[in-house]
């Protein structure tokens, strides 16, 4: 059913974008009538049963703990191998080599991120292989790279229009493997996990989807501020340009979307273009990028995702799509408001019993 009495292709009360929202909207999405919840959630029919194991706070609590006790088993084993490795070939430093390997931190956060989730779909919610993952859905992964391709790119023209991006040339040394594993593959499969399939979820599950979006997207801001060059003009811009992912999730109830979409984002910024990425260290990139303008444009140190340019552009995209989404009936309700219609739905439904 729409909301607000709303009519038309989807529900929705107004027909612009419809066509292009239908790219990316998928009717599966739709919340269960029982419960009110999106196919993403273990289903919690009223009265409610497992009201511990469904527990939002016990949900975070088990995912986060997987996750730091994963962290901890990577971390060792690899010491313990790198230190027979030191001692076979004399190399006292490589302890402390790998400590400091940023590629190995990656997979730690990888390898971390996909335990603590299979711990928390399959072994406490017993969900089995989980709708947002369902390998029947894999299209929205390229569907999610193209967006975020389109997103970036954009914005790089924008800024190429107005004098504030160059190509003086090409990086013909550049290897693009190391940043396509750490900053494509990793970020995206490992904070995506994180953030939409876990900390946005089960969230949305207590305080419903808008308030979910503002925490997470205030959170996966403030985050970024421990980067080597993070600004707070970066942090502001992350948190509303990120909304981009919590809003196709909400549009697909898939990860594939988001996943694809941060893969992109990423890659497209450093590796293609040549900008920064999130304030993590020079630009480095196919092209030699040249960037002239104040940082409010630019984004300076940070990389283009501190630009008013493209908070602008990809906040307003965000919002129309979350207003769509919205309109189609993917939005989830806080548990109070949805007990309330369960509890009236209930009792409409009960037998009379009058004479």
């Amino acid at each position: 059913m729409a909301r607000g009495g709303c009519d038309g292709p989807l529900g929705l009360c107004h027909p612009y974008g419809v066509s292009l929202y239908r790219l990316i909207y998928d009717p599966a999405s739709r919340p269960r009538e029982s419960d009110l919840l999106g196919p993403d959630q273990p289903l919690k029919p009223y009265p409610p049963t497992h009201r511990v194991r469904f527990n939002a706070g016990v949900r975070l609590a088990v995912f986060v703990g997987s996750v730091v006790i994963g962290m901890g088993v990577m971390a060792l084993m690899g010491l313990i191998g790198a230190g027979f490795v030191g001692l076979a070939t004399g190399g006292s430093d490589l302890t402390g080599a790998l400590i400091d390997s940023i590629g190995f931190a990656s997979a730690m956060e990888l390898v971390a991120a996909i335990g603590g989730y299979v711990v928390l779909v399959c072994v406490l919610e017993g969900r089995g292989w989980p709708f947002e993952l369902g390998w029947l859905r894999l299209g929205g992964l390229l569907k999610g790279i193209l967006l975020g391709f389109v997103l970036i790119t954009v914005n790089v023209g924008i800024l190429a229009l107005v004098g504030s991006y160059r190509v003086s040339g090409f990086n013909s040394g550049y290897s693009p493997w190391f940043d396509l594993l750490t900053a494509g593959v990793t970020a995206a499969v490992a904070e995506e996990l994180i953030f939409r399939g876990a900390f946005f979820r089960i969230l949305e599950d207590t305080i419903g989807s808008v308030m979910s979006l503002i925490v997470t997207a205030v959170i996966f801001g403030a985050i970024h501020l421990s980067n080597p060059d993070a600004t707070l003009l970066g942090a502001v811009g992350i948190a509303i340009a990120a909304t981009i992912l919590p809003a196709v999730y909400l549009a697909t109830r898939s990860l594939w979307w988001p996943i694809g979409v941060h893969f992109a984002w990423n890659v497209t910024q450093g590796p293609i273009w040549g900008s920064p990425i999130s304030g993590t260290g020079p630009g480095r990139g196919m092209l030699r990028a040249e960037w002239s303008g104040p940082e409010w444009l630019t984004g300076g140190v940070f990389g283009i995702e501190a630009s008013l340019i493209l908070m602008v552009t990809v906040g307003l995209f965000s919002a129309w799509l979350l207003s769509m989404a919205y309109r189609s009936g993917n939005f989830t309700l806080p548990f109070w408001k949805r007990r309330r219609l369960l509890v009236a739905a209930s009792q409409d439904m009960a037998p009379d019993q009058s004479l």
